[in-house]
């Protein structure tokens, strides 16, 4: 596979990324990283997620075009939904979120049933000059289980092929993983449910699995507060994980190790506190941008903020109003719902790199340590 990225434009974006992550250590106003549902619409039954009940099929084309040209400082960009991969018009999105911004990590995720279009969709995207993309598979348990948590026969089956069809990619700029999510529909044992995936997956190593924490998040999966996993269950797991994996293969680049691994270390504090360990960046590193362009500060926290076609699409126009710069203070001071997913937990670290490394190392200070409900403000 040719990439077609020269090394100038490779470097310009690179430069670009790592200069906002510089500049997030200050609380800079506008985001870099955007999570946008593209559509809602979905081919799976998943059981935490009800999207599929009244699904949107997101905005237009032309109108996602605009969405991308009203931002181009944008250096991350996290497409998701639903399944990102089954609009139609895929690659055109690809196309004008890196020709119109100076994208430098693309991500999203995909159910995976529909193997060979999601391949051809990954290996179009790497023919565009972008220097990182990164998919993720979801597979939430072995064949029956995965199955039945996505109300499809043979949905693991397909996600297995599509995920190997992918890591047999051969390319530099582009990682495959296995996202798996703990929910209560899964988490009565957590480290047998990781041995009976990888069990099916041979060739897998643990490593290419990233984890995630199912949480309530009434604007988007539209979903119940009891589908969040048992706190004390993840808690051992996560203690377990982390020596399992001192002992694995290193494949994975140290940048990215590092980030998974103060991602679980912080989260056991969150399991065992509920509350996020570090200052939350949404609204400053992050934002949130749904099927009908609504901006909201996070996938969790469901303060609707504007609407982009209301003022001509741009992030910085949106949260340059009051309430977005109100609930931009909200956010750091932690008076929000209080979560711990990747899409806002890794800019965060990123946010705060010294302090979450001291944080993941050493742990909370002893009166940080007690439970606390945060107080969510209205909106």
């Amino acid at each position: 596979m040719r990439p077609r990225t020269s090394a100038a434009s490779a470097t310009r974006r690179a430069f670009g990324f790592y200069a906002d992550l510089a500049a997030a250590q200050f609380r800079r106003r506008t985001p870099y990283k955007l999570t946008y549902i593209v559509t809602d619409e979905c081919s799976c039954r998943c059981a935490i997620c009800a999207l599929w009940k009244a699904p949107r099929p997101g905005a237009r084309t032309d109108e996602i075009e605009r969405l991308f040209a009203a931002n181009p400082e944008l250096s991350w960009i996290n497409l998701s939904g639903g399944d990102v991969v089954e609009r139609d018009d895929f690659l055109a999105i690809v196309t004008a979120a890196v020709s119109r911004t100076r994208v430098f990590v693309l991500d999203f995720p995909t159910a995976g049933q529909e193997p060979e279009r999601v391949e051809d969709a990954v290996r179009a995207t790497l023919e565009l000059p972008l220097p990182k993309l990164v998919v993720t598979v979801s597979i939430d348990g072995p064949p029956e289980l995965h199955d039945r948590l996505r109300g499809r026969a043979g949905a693991f089956d397909r996600a297995r092929e599509t995920f190997e069809r992918l890591s047999a990619l051969r390319s530099r700029r582009f990682q495959a993983y296995v996202g798996l999510t703990f929910s209560s529909r899964n988490d009565a044992r957590p480290a047998q449910l990781v041995d009976d995936v990888l069990a099916h997956l041979p060739g897998v190593a643990r490593e290419q699995l990233h984890f995630n924490l199912a949480h309530h998040a009434p604007h988007y999966y539209r979903n119940r507060p009891d589908d969040v996993p048992d706190r004390e269950r993840l808690v051992a797991f996560l203690h377990d994980e982390e020596r399992r994996r001192r002992t694995q293969p290193r494949s994975t680049p140290l940048r990215l190790r590092w980030l998974e691994a103060t991602y679980w270390k912080l989260a056991v504090e969150y399991l065992e506190r509920g509350r996020s360990p570090l200052p939350c960046s949404a609204l400053a590193s992050s934002v949130f941008v749904d099927a009908d362009l609504r901006v909201f500060p996070c996938a969790t926290w469901d303060r609707p903020l504007a609407n982009l076609r209301d003022v001509g699409y741009s992030l910085r126009a949106a949260l340059a109003r009051p309430d977005a710069i109100a609930a931009a203070e909200d956010a750091h001071a932690l008076r929000c719902p209080n979560c711990w997913t990747p899409c806002e937990a890794f800019p965060t670290i990123l946010s705060h790199a010294p302090r979450a490394l001291v944080r993941a190392r050493h742990g909370a200070a002893p009166n940080e340590l007690k439970p606390v409900v945060p107080d969510v403000p209205h909106g």
